[in-house]
């Protein structure tokens, strides 16, 4: 709805948009997954324009009524900063709370099969919204993530134990050692057994290690 406007042409100050009320109820949407309420950078825009119309307005009427204006144009500019820090970091992306729940899910479940339906539903989304929105957060889609995270587990495992490779390979969520070693080859272009022999610095856990 338009702002009411005064007889001497501009808008009544006090009916304008809240930019501070608008921050809060986009961030209660975001934590219920409501992804249909505007964007606070959105209503900072339009409470902008219309007080740089309002001051173009009130330039040609009296000085003091443009200062007034202006004011408005600074305090408003100010509130956005101060409420930047808590909107999300990446417009259409993930919100921090959001990042961390996804985050500790799939470390704590790595070993069992992760399912991109699975993930949304943990922040009331769909499949389609929470893959864009986690690929603009992270810069890669779920299953890279996913994959990555699994490789970087089974490194871990590989330098910190003496498991084999089987073993291994369950724990980090793959079917088997011959799963492992394709997904370990395509993203480290050497095979898990060579990777850990070359990384080993306990003589006797490669000597082990070799035997397997």
């Amino acid at each position: 709805m338009e702002s009411p406007v005064s007889t001497d042409g501009l808008r009544n100050p006090s009916h304008r948009p809240a930019f501070h009320h608008g921050c809060i109820e986009w961030h209660r949407a975001a934590e219920s997954g409501d992804a249909e309420l505007p964007h606070p950078a959105d209503l900072v825009a339009d409470d902008l324009g219309r007080l740089l119309d309002d001051l173009r307005v009130a330039l040609g009427r009296d000085v003091g009524t443009a200062t007034a204006v202006a004011s408005e144009v600074a305090a408003l500019l100010a509130d956005a900063l101060k409420q930047d820090s808590r909107i999300a970091p990446v417009r259409g992306g993930l919100a921090k709370w959001q990042m961390s729940k996804i985050q500790s899910y799939i470390d704590d479940q790595l070993e069992t099969p992760l399912r991109l339906a699975d993930l949304a539903s943990l922040l009331s989304l769909s499949a389609s919204h929470f893959a864009r929105a986690f690929k603009k957060t992270f810069a890669e889609s779920p299953h890279a993530y996913i994959v990555r995270v699994r490789i970087e587990r089974a490194q871990k495992m590989m330098l910190n134990s003496s498991d084999s490779l089987s073993e291994i390979a369950l724990a980090c969520g793959l079917v088997d050692q011959a799963h492992l070693c394709r997904t370990f080859r395509r993203n480290k272009g050497v095979s898990p057994g060579a990777w850990r022999r070359a990384h080993a610095t306990d003589i006797q856990m490669a000597g082990r290690i070799s035997q397997r």
